[in-house]
């Protein structure tokens, strides 16, 4: 059940229904989201329940008996006891704690690997909906257990609820119990306000999604699938710009649809975008992408290989060598070139994606190390480093910078890849730009394609824009005149609709069998 489809948009009308009127009156709100999430999981495919309860199971359990361990570590034996034994008790809880951690993430992580790795299309088998997402949930809930961030649920069916919501499961983001479980577990009222700026969001998210990702997904397949070694370098690089549209337009447009169904409910979900285009460094793009998969690097991979023992090791010892600095340069860019590995596998298997993820921590890596170097010669040239033009410049240099990660994020082949950076650098030629755009994208129907999703794409600017600025966008449209408003809903509704109709059909989520 697509969340473009007319069946998705009725199911959530009728559990809006159910959700304000028996739900609230019967106090069992967050009951009828489990049976919800259940329902439509099993609409996605029946079997695939016994996946996400075992998955949802081995993790609940797991955070009680972690949990239970450190109530061992803290009790007193006896007041006869010696220090030595006490401290030998709790160092055997200790690493009998870690080894259940070990267990459930070797077991979670290899049923995920299993499933996403082994070419399971072969045999006819699809990759569970929202595998990654609510399989990363999970791990993170475990994981914040492990480390006393928070307390384990002791019901299984609120647990359950948390990592089967139906919104997240599409798209994601990847939650953290802590923070969702007031809004998810709370008693709602309908808000009519907070149903305009859901409506509002949803609204905007299809725009993203059907007007301009899926009216540019043909074009860019045409360009950039198969052998383009002989294409014009000018043509690629339109393309893998276009792709950069499609590809955040596709999954932003997604998260702004299940942000926005979630408000409805009154539930709050982790943000998951913040005008990355608009950011002035690679790790500022990184921090503004993706918030929550990057957020669940950074405190679960990250961070344990910054403080474990052989980083810390490492880091006196080029301390040592080359100074205080340099040594927590280098584990950090240890750390994150892990993280992008770790990143580009998730994405796929295959040696494009694994490129594509060493790419971006290389670049985060030498921008660390050079950052004093840049200070230093901005500082010599009196050039303020809050000048409005350098500003500009560091963002167009991001954009270039992420944009040629993009050749190998969406050309399936590595060596395709590098072919395509080597025509757009050495055969950038406009001459043959025009007749092999012609040959292979054609030019009436698409022609109509790229102007109506650069139409989508200014309102997608104009947007950020105003966010980048800290302003509420939905309050100041929600502000202004009646006849203003409703023009601006009637022409968010007609470009919906005339994408819809010279569209080839609504194409699926980039990531929604991530």
């Amino acid at each position: 059940m697509s969340i473009t489809s007319l069946p998705f948009y009725l199911f959530v009308f009728l559990l809006l229904a159910l959700y304000y009127t028996a739900g609230r009156h019967f106090k069992c709100q967050w009951g009828i989201l489990l049976a919800a999430g259940m329902l439509f999981y099993a609409y996605s495919g029946g079997r695939n329940i016994a996946l996400i309860i075992f998955t949802a199971g081995s993790c609940w359990c797991g955070g009680l008996w972690l949990e239970r361990f450190d109530a061992g570590t803290g009790s007193a034996a006896g007041e006869n006891e010696s220090r030595e034994l006490r401290k030998r008790r709790k160092e055997r809880l200790r690493r009998r704690k870690k080894l259940l951690l070990m267990l459930l993430l070797l077991l979670n992580l290899g049923i995920l690997a299993a499933l996403k790795y082994w070419k399971l299309g072969r045999l006819g088998i699809l990759l569970p909906l929202g595998i990654s997402f609510y399989t990363f949930q999970s791990l993170g809930y475990l994981l914040d257990i492990y480390y006393g961030r928070c307390r384990a649920e002791r019901n299984f069916l609120r647990f359950l609820l948390f990592v089967s919501f139906f919104p997240q499961l599409l798209q994601g983001p990847i939650n953290r119990y802590d923070a969702m479980k007031e809004s998810l577990f709370s008693e709602h009222s309908l808000s009519w306000d907070e149903l305009k700026r859901a409506v509002l969001q949803i609204g905007f998210g299809l725009v993203k999604k059907l007007a301009v990702a899926d009216l540019l997904a043909q074009p860019v397949a045409d360009v950039l699938d198969g052998d383009v070694s002989g294409r014009s370098g000018a043509l690629i690089a339109f393309a893998v710009l276009l792709y950069s549209a499609q590809q955040y337009c596709d999954f932003s447009g997604g998260i702004d649809v299940v942000i926005g169904v979630s408000r409805l409910f009154g539930v709050t979900m982790a943000p998951n975008f913040r005008q990355p285009y608009m950011a002035v460094s690679l790790a500022d793009f990184w921090q503004r992408w993706h918030i929550s998969l990057g957020a669940w690097m950074k405190d679960y991979v990250y961070y344990p290989f910054a403080l474990s023992k052989t980083a810390q090791r490492l880091q006196k010892r080029a301390a040592g060598r080359f100074g205080r600095r340099m040594g927590l340069v280098l584990v950090g860019a240890l750390g994150n070139l892990l993280v992008f590995f770790l990143v580009g596998l998730w994405h796929g298997a295959e040696l494009h994606y694994i490129l594509w993820g060493l790419y971006n921590g290389l670049i985060i890596a030498l921008g660390t190390l050079l950052e004093p170097a840049f200070a230093g010669w901005r500082a010599r040239r009196g050039i303020a480093d809050g000048a409005a033009w350098l500003r500009g410049l560091r963002i167009v240099r991001t954009f270039l910078i992420v944009n040629i990660g993009w050749y190998f994020d969406r050309i399936a082949d590595a060596g395709m890849a590098f072919a395509a950076l080597r025509q757009t650098a050495v055969h950038f030629s406009a001459a043959p730009f025009l007749p092999q755009y012609r040959t292979l994208v054609g030019e009436d129907l698409s022609g109509q394609k790229i102007v109506l999703a650069a139409a989508g794409l200014l309102l997608v600017l104009a947007h950020s824009i105003l966010r980048e600025r800290k302003t509420d966008a939905a309050a100041l449209l929600l502000r202004c005149p009646v006849v203003l408003r409703w023009g601006f809903y009637y022409g968010m509704i007609l470009l919906i609709q005339i994408a819809c109709d010279i569209s080839s059909g609504a194409a699926p989520f980039l990531y929604a069998y991530f």
